[in-house]
């Protein structure tokens, strides 16, 4: 799932300047007078050795670093219309780099909430290793160590309290009652019914 949506960011990347990099030749190509220099006749585009496939790669290459806002300075616009054009490009290049990058971030952050676990698992180990070290490094018998594996693995698997952690800011937030409510008819609502004669009385 983490993979796909950083693929889906990749191509929406590719897709877009595929789009603004065709119209920036359009733009180029077609708004301009005779006379003045403008894109195309600057880095020779219009020269008939050069292949779509060239005049391809060159327009979206000079989209992307236009939107990214990197701006290597190998391409650029010549006449006043490509100017406003790639201003206008830059603008929405801040925007669209801010959205892919708070994206990826997102993914980032949500990959490392649910890969928790295994972090935990790794400070598990290191921890029965260090034990290690009172035993004269004689290292624990692997009955007792699938059965702390398979006790901790249970426990993080089936820990109802995790997601309402003292630290949680919207649980802090929330009133008694409503924290009450979560509690009981949400995340213990099996336990209290199963158990409603016990509480009941």
């Amino acid at each position: 799932m983490y993979s796909y949506k950083i693929f889906r960011l990749i191509i929406i990347a590719i897709i877009i300047t595929y789009f603004v990099g065709c119209f920036w030749y359009l733009i180029s190509a077609s708004l301009h007078t005779d006379n003045e220099p403008h894109f195309i006749t600057k880095f020779n585009l219009d020269d008939k050795n050069k292949s779509n496939y060239d005049r391809l790669i060159m327009s979206c290459y000079f989209a992307l670093t236009t939107l990214s806002t990197v701006g290597y300075g190998d391409l650029f616009p010549v006449s006043r219309l490509e100017m406003i054009f790639g201003i206008f490009i830059m603008l929405c290049g801040v925007a669209f780099f801010s959205y892919i990058m708070s994206s990826f971030i997102e993914i980032i952050s949500n990959y490392d909430k649910k890969m928790g676990a295994i972090d935990k698992g790794t400070e598990l180990h290191n921890w029965m290793t260090l034990l290690t070290r009172f035993t004269n490094n004689k290292p624990l018998p692997k009955t007792l160590i699938n059965q702390i594996d398979n006790h901790f693995a249970y426990y993080w698997s089936n820990d109802r309290l995790a997601s309402i952690s003292k630290n949680n800011e919207y649980l802090n937030a929330l009133p008694r009652t409503i924290k009450r409510n979560i509690m009981i008819h949400y995340l213990f609502d099996d336990i209290f019914y199963k158990f409603r004669f016990f509480f009941n009385s």
